[in-house]
């Protein structure tokens, strides 16, 4: 099996007692650098209503070491298109020559995005870049880098701590969980909207904060595709009203995968009150009922 993020199999539950130390870059002052724009407040703003595709923001050129592992960056980006007009933006992470991931953003609407990518160092000259293609007004905020080493605060397994909250499937290899078309639970045409894991709906011994869910998932198929696979949803249960609360979603799809049968981490932010943190649950549902999927380790980081 390729795998290509997927976590280090050891204890079931992690509690790292380190506070959380994410790496913030300021965008407006070096190592961040900027083809375009000026500071505003505490944003960079660029204005582009040309044929001209500048870098608004790149840096911070960050070298890595093995022992970080794994990595996740962050920013928000505010597109705002010119009246009339559709605007786009491309944020990638690249490493040197090697760009990691790309992502290309399209609007004729005010709109906020939370940009965030995974990856595993070490890394030599890692760079978080906003191209502002044309046609608006783009305002992006600090750059952060969480690294696992320093910023991961727990660990759940879907074999360990979720291994009693699952609709289908079951445990395979040192801690994982995998259900597809004929697995337990499922038919011979698939899985249907079965929760593949859920819970543990424990304390993590969390304290109220921004978090974020580093799930890690492979799919025997449909990979490189714009179809939806499954749904990745951080939830509490409320009491009062008698069901579960969702406070971090991501519907994760075929062009989140680089390939089929790679073990890919994919980033869920969410903010939890005290009341939250007695009953977080982290659920994996499929959309794509005739997939096989395979979990590992779902990372929880403590963000700024």
């Amino acid at each position: 099996m390729h795998i290509r993020l997927t976590g280090a199999i050891g204890a079931c539950l992690s509690l790292l007692a380190v506070p959380a130390r994410a790496t913030e870059y300021n965008i407006q002052q070096q190592p961040m650098a900027h083809e375009t724009g000026a500071a505003d407040g505490a944003m960079w703003r660029s204005v582009v209503n040309d044929t001209s595709t500048p870098f608004s923001t790149y840096g911070p050129y960050l070298a890595t070491a093995a022992k970080d592992g794994e990595l996740i960056v962050y920013t928000t980006l505010t597109l705002s298109p010119a009246a009339g007009a559709s605007m786009s933006v491309e944020w990638d992470v690249m490493d040197g020559a090697t760009t990691f991931y790309r992502k290309l953003l399209s609007t004729n609407a005010n709109s906020p995005y939370f940009m965030s990518y995974a990856l595993r160092g070490p890394t030599s000259n890692l760079q978080v870049r906003t191209r502002h293609n044309a046609n608006g007004t783009l305002w992006q905020s600090n750059v952060f880098i969480l690294r696992e080493r320093l910023d991961r605060v727990a660990v759940v397994w879907p074999a360990a701590e979720q291994v009693r909250q699952h609709g289908v499937g079951s445990a395979i290899g040192a801690g994982d969980w995998i259900a597809g078309p004929g697995s337990l639970g499922c038919t011979s045409a698939g899985c249907g909207e079965a929760s593949l894991t859920y819970g543990p709906g424990t304390s993590l011994g969390l304290t109220p904060g921004d978090y974020i869910a580093l799930f890690h998932l492979q799919t025997n198929t449909g990979a490189g595709s714009s179809g939806a696979l499954f749904d990745l949803r951080v939830r509490y249960w409320n009491a009062a009203q008698q069901r579960y609360v969702t406070i971090g979603l991501w519907t994760a799809k075929g062009t989140d995968f680089t390939a089929n049968n790679v073990m890919t981490a994919l980033p869920v932010k969410f903010t939890a009150t005290s009341a939250m943190l007695d009953t977080l649950d982290f659920e994996v549902r499929f959309v794509n009922p005739s997939i096989t999927l395979r979990q590992s380790a779902t990372k929880i980081f403590r963000m700024q």
